[in-house]
C-alpha cells in the first residue's frame, strides 16, 4: 500500500521470473550452486541483486562466464603413485582448459566432506580417489558439487573404478598351476572400499577351488606396512603372498631379503596397480593393474557433463584390470614352513649369543 512504509519482500518466485528460469533452479543456484552451470548462476545472482534481495551464505558470483574450471583431486594419500596415471587421463579427455587444486586427507586427519566443503567456492568440480568416508557423506559432497568418484562405487554418484574380479581369479590360477596351495593377502587400511573388494573376491574364488587364505592385519599402503606384514607372514608363511599394492610388495620383499629370504625361490609375491614400483622391486613384481589412466579419462567424462549442467543418471563405469606377470612369481616351495623356521631359528640364536658376550 503506498505511502504506508512497507516493502513488498522479494521470493525466489519474482526471481525466477525476472531470470526466467525455474523456481528450483533458482533455489539450487542459492543452496547447491555446484549443481547449476556458470551461465545460470549469473542470472540468477544478476536478478536477485536488482531486487534487492540478500542472501547471506550466497557464494561468489562468477562474473566471467568463460571462467577456466578448477578442478579438485581429494585424496587420502597424495603419494600414491597411480594418481599421476588417473590425473593425466583426465587431463587427456577433459579437453576444456583447467586449473587444478590436489588436496589430501591424511596430513591433518581431516573427513572428505570438511576439504570439500573449505574447497567448495574455489572449485567447478571434485575427484574423489579412493575416499575413506562412509556412503552418506559422499552423498553430501555430490548434492552440493559435480562430484565423480575414483577407485571406489557409492550408490547413487557417478564412480568410475577398475574391477579386478576376472584379473584376481587369473592371478590365483596362476599361483596354482607353479603348485601353490597356501595364499596370504596383506591387507590395505580397514576402511578401504578396494581392499574389502579385493579381499572378498579372493576369500570366494580360493574357497571354490580349495586352497587355504589367510590374511594379516590391516596395513598402511606403504612400504612400511610391507615390512609389517612380513613379521605377521613369519609367524604363519604360505608359500605365496598377494599385497593390497605394489608398494607394500616392495616393503614385504626388501624385510624378506634382510632375513635372507628370496623372492620367488622362498615365496612368491604379487601385487595391486602396475605402479612405477612394480618393475623396481628386486625381482620385478608380478601385478594387476587397474588401467589407471581409462579411469582417469572416465572420471573426465563423467565430471565435464556435470558442470556443463546435462544432469545425467548417474553413471558406475567399471574398468578391466589386467595381469603383468614378472619374476616374483615362482614354483612353489613344499619346504617353505621349514625354510623359515630354521632361518627364525636362526636369528634366536644369534641373537641369545650377542646377548651373553
Amino acid at each position: 500500500m503506498a505511502g504506508s512504509g512497507t516493502e513488498k519482500k522479494v521470493t525466489i518466485y519474482d526471481i525466477a521470473a525476472a531470470a526466467n528460469v525455474s523456481v528450483s533452479t533458482v533455489s539450487r543456484a542459492f543452496s547447491r550452486p555446484g549443481r547449476v552451470s556458470n551461465e545460470t548462476l549469473n542470472l540468477v545472482y544478476e536478478a536477485a541483486e536488482r531486487l534487492g534481495y540478500r542472501y547471506e551464505n550466497r557464494p561468489a558470483r562468477t562474473t566471467n562466464k568463460k571462467a577456466i574450471p578448477t578442478i579438485a583431486f581429494i585424496t587420502q594419500n597424495i603419494t600414491n603413485l597411480i594418481h599421476e596415471d588417473i590425473m593425466t587421463g583426465f587431463d587427456d579427455a577433459f579437453e576444456d582448459e583447467y586449473f587444478t587444486i590436489v588436496a589430501e586427507t591424511r596430513t591433518r586427519n581431516r573427513s572428505v566432506d570438511e576439504v570439500a566443503n573449505f574447497l567448495a567456492p574455489h572449485v567447478s568440480g571434485i575427484v574423489l580417489v579412493g575416499p575413506l568416508a562412509q556412503d552418506s557423506q559422499l552423498a553430501q559432497v555430490y548434492k552440493r558439487f559435480p562430484t565423480v568418484i575414483v577407485q571406489r562405487f557409492a550408490p547413487g554418484i557417478p564412480s568410475v573404478a577398475s574391477d579386478a574380479e576376472d584379473g584376481i581369479r587369473e592371478l590365483v590360477d596362476l599361483f596354482v598351476a607353479k603348485g601353490h596351495q597356501t595364499f596370504t593377502y596383506v591387507r590395505g587400511p580397514n576402511s578401504s572400499w578396494m581392499d574389502g573388494m579385493r579381499w572378498r573376491t579372493l576369500h570366494n574364488y580360493c574357497h571354490e577351488i580349495g586352497v587355504k587364505l589367510y590374511r594379516t592385519n590391516d596395513t598402511d599402503p606403504d612400504p612400511q606396512g610391507g615390512f609389517k606384514a612380513a613379521k605377521e607372514w613369519l609367524a604363519k608363511p604360505t608359500s605365496a603372498v598377494i599385497t593390497f599394492n605394489d608398494m607394500q610388495a616392495s616393503g614385504f620383499i626388501q624385510a624378506l631379503g634382510r632375513r635372507g629370504l628370496r623372492v620367488p625361490e622362498v615365496v612368491s609375491v604379487a601385487g595391486f596397480d602396475n605402479s612405477l614400483a612394480a618393475p623396481l622391486c628386486n625381482p620385478p613384481l608380478t601385478t594387476l593393474s587397474g588401467a589407471y589412466h581409462r579411469i582417469g579419462q572416465e572420471a573426465a567424462r563423467l565430471l565435464r557433463a556435470q558442470i556443463r549442467g546435462r544432469q545425467e543418471v548417474p553413471e558406475q563405469i567399471h574398468v578391466p584390470a589386467f595381469l603383468t606377470v614378472r619374476g616374483s612369481v615362482g614354483a612353489a616351495n613344499p619346504k617353505v614352513r621349514e625354510i623359515v623356521a630354521a632361518v627364525l631359528a636362526h636369528s634366536q640364536t644369534a641373537k641369545t649369543a650377542k646377548t651373553s658376550m
